[in-house]
């Protein structure tokens, strides 16, 4: 599904503007391209056994978030449009989505908790600074590395662009945890979900601000 740059939003509740800047790619993601990441089962695996090549199965693994709203998207400079995919619920901790498998170069991925509501139940759509984006990887970490809890919280500079892969079928393993950082409208903080992936994966696009391993936007991000 094709879709104009200008209207475009990242998630279905909401049309906004870009507001991460271009990058170019980075030179260890590209050679990552040329082969599997990891032994299968392994975060960010790949399988070629997909019989249409044309298009890759993205399986996001997200235990712990049952329920979770999962989205894709992918936006670069050699694409007219930016892309997505609607929306599915995480079940049985997992969700799978088909996606054609040139997009999977500055491919993203969003995630919505299935309640928006702080402790007190006050909502906080509003007031979250953005939508939770997985950081595919976060600054210093090498590609292939594994990250935990502790290591993604002090972390302040991430990226959510995949640099793409050839192969019929994706796995990314994500982990997440909660945190709570100042909200939008700088009036008290707001309790967030932090997600990334549990293995860092190739990578395109400039490194964004996230706070304590906290990635989030209200656009699709451009993977240069």
């Amino acid at each position: 599904m094709h879709t104009r740059k200008t209207t475009r939003p990242f998630t279905l509740s909401r049309t906004l503007g870009r507001t991460l800047g271009r990058a170019g790619v980075a030179g260890a993601a590209l050679l990552a391209l040329a082969a599997p990441l990891s032994p299968a089962g392994a975060a960010g695996t790949t399988d070629t056994r997909a019989s249409d090549q044309s298009h890759t199965r993205v399986v996001v693994h997200l235990p712990g978030c049952e329920g979770c709203a999962v989205a894709l998207a992918s936006d670069t400079d050699e694409a007219a449009h930016a892309w997505s995919k609607p929306a599915k619920t995480v079940a049985d901790g997992t969700v799978a989505f088909w996606a054609p498998t040139w997009r999977t170069r500055g491919l993203s991925v969003s995630v919505t908790e299935p309640d928006a509501s702080d402790a007190s139940g006050a909502d906080t759509d509003d007031a979250a600074p953005g939508t939770t984006l997985v950081a595919m990887r976060y600054g210093q970490e090498r590609v292939g590395g594994l990250v935990g809890r502790r290591a993604a919280a002090g972390k302040h500079r991430a990226t959510a662009c995949f640099a793409g892969t050839a192969a019929g079928r994706l796995d990314l393993r994500v982990r997440s945890s909660h945190l709570r950082v100042p909200s939008a409208d700088g009036d008290g903080r707001v309790r967030v979900l932090r997600a990334w992936s549990a293995r860092t994966q190739p990578w395109t696009g400039a490194m964004q601000h996230a706070r304590r391993g906290y990635l989030a936007s209200q656009a699709v991000p451009e993977c240069g």
